[in-house]
């Protein structure tokens, strides 16, 4: 088989898991402030943080080991993000996470770990990820700026307005999956969210009505 050309994307589900940021500075803290808010239960190992960090151990959100990286510090973790200034010891991060079968994000580009990190825009419960493998930050930045002008908030009142009426969707064809795509095909369109934008709640609620009869 020849060698991959790209990475695999996945949504991953990392609630009450381990995640271990290696690292105390700025790069750890967005790290750190990602994976709280993905859910995870976060060990930070680093003999210095940021005020940031240290303030969410104190809180009792994190939990903060406040020394160098030691054999041990990445027990129980499923993902571990080498987040220091140094080469050498991001590679023994990178390393023992192998060793025990976690997967590795390694911020120094000398080393090499198993995953990154794309660009995200967010708007609400909506999330669009992309990257460019690392050829060209420039171009993932200048995406991001377009998806951040086209993904208005209307567009996560229309994903609300979806989330809000599946339970009745469900209901009324429980046995009937054609129907379903039928009203979701009908209602999730451009016009829709033209409908949302100008607020004209009067006429989504008759095209709500006319999907579900």
């Amino acid at each position: 088989m020849g060698e991959a050309r790209f990475a695999y994307p996945i949504f991953l589900s990392i609630r009450d898991r381990t995640c271990v940021v290696v690292g105390g500075g700025k790069v750890g803290e967005r790290k750190v402030n990602g994976l709280l808010e993905a859910g995870a239960c976060v060990r930070v190992v680093s003999p210095e943080t940021t005020e940031h960090l240290a303030q969410l151990a104190k809180a009792g959100k994190i939990e903060l080991v406040p020394r160098p990286f030691a054999e041990g510090d990445l027990k129980d973790a499923v993902l571990v993000f080498a987040a220091t200034d140094h080469p050498e010891v991001n590679r023994e991060v990178a390393a023992e996470a192998e060793s025990i079968r976690a997967l590795s994000n390694v911020s120094d580009a000398s080393v090499e770990g198993d995953f990154v990190l794309p660009s995200v825009v967010e708007r609400g419960i909506i999330r669009v990820a992309f990257s460019t493998g690392g050829a060209s930050p420039a171009y993932a930045r200048l995406i991001r700026e377009r998806l951040e002008d086209l993904l208005g908030p209307e567009q996560e009142e229309l994903v609300e307005l979806c989330e809000r009426l599946r339970p009745e969707v469900m209901a009324r064809f429980p046995d009937d999956g054609d129907r379903r795509r039928c009203v979701w095909d009908r209602l999730v369109t451009w016009e829709t969210i033209e409908l949302i934008r100008q607020r004209k709640w009067d006429e989504i609620e008759e095209k709500v009505a006319a999907c579900l009869s």
